[in-house]
């Protein structure tokens, strides 16, 4: 998910995946759940997953340790974003809800599980795959500016490395569910959370100057 969102938010459609795993010692098992993963989320992307490599290490890892990574490539068939010389002050930031705190901030997560209680399940939900950009793009080609696929450094990081340098942010986002957890259990600031977590937005979209919609949330703006 990480790999073909970083694709999509630049305008480029997946075509195929590869993945890297390696184990202490090859578990067929274990090996079987991953690939199948692997497998629906290149469905979900659009890609073929073509191959990859598998590595025995022991003396490496551990407790049943692995080694998970991937690498995807993709087809740029319109337009490249962002579009940065038509970024302004002025342009709205719209959201597009994340399903979860995606693969961002597990550090701290892990060590408040060790003193408090969470439901799991919605703390390891799979990242979401956000092919629904290209119907954006295509719907507001004229008007859609960039976007920002929200990984680490939040919110403020990742909407700030698509704009021009002298462009800054204001955000207006409510931290609800899992991420008001983390932050009160974590004694986080508001900006803290907007520069670790995607808190609640999985992608950024930034429109051109005077565009509104209530197609999407609107959480900022640039100036």
């Amino acid at each position: 998910a990480m790999c073909v969102n970083d694709l999509i938010v630049r305008g480029f459609k997946p075509r195929a995946f590869l993945d890297y795993i390696a184990q202490e010692k090859l578990d067929q098992d274990k090996l079987k759940i991953i690939i199948d993963s692997i497998k629906k989320g290149c469905e979900i992307a659009g890609c073929e997953l073509l191959g990859g490599e598998t590595a025995e290490m022991p003396n490496i890892y551990f407790n049943n340790g692995f080694d998970l990574a991937g690498f995807s490539v993709g087809i740029l068939e319109n337009q490249l974003y962002p579009k940065i010389s038509e970024i302004t002050g002025g342009c709205n930031i719209y959201g597009l809800k994340s399903n979860g705190i995606h693969s961002n901030g597990f550090s701290l997560v892990r060590k408040l599980l060790k003193s408090y209680e969470y439901d799991i399940d919605v703390l390891l939900k799979p990242t979401k795959i956000y092919t629904e950009c290209f119907d954006i793009m295509d719907k507001y080609q004229n008007d859609l500016l960039a976007i920002a696929h929200i990984t680490g450094g939040g919110l403020i990081d990742n909407i700030l490395r698509v704009l021009p340098c002298d462009i800054n942010l204001q955000l207006n986002v409510e931290i609800e569910d899992e991420f008001k957890w983390i932050m009160e259990k974590g004694n986080l600031t508001e900006r803290e959370m907007l520069s670790t977590f995607n808190c609640g937005y999985g992608i950024a979209l930034i429109f051109r100057k005077g565009f509104e919609t209530d197609e999407f949330e609107k959480i900022g703006s640039l100036m």
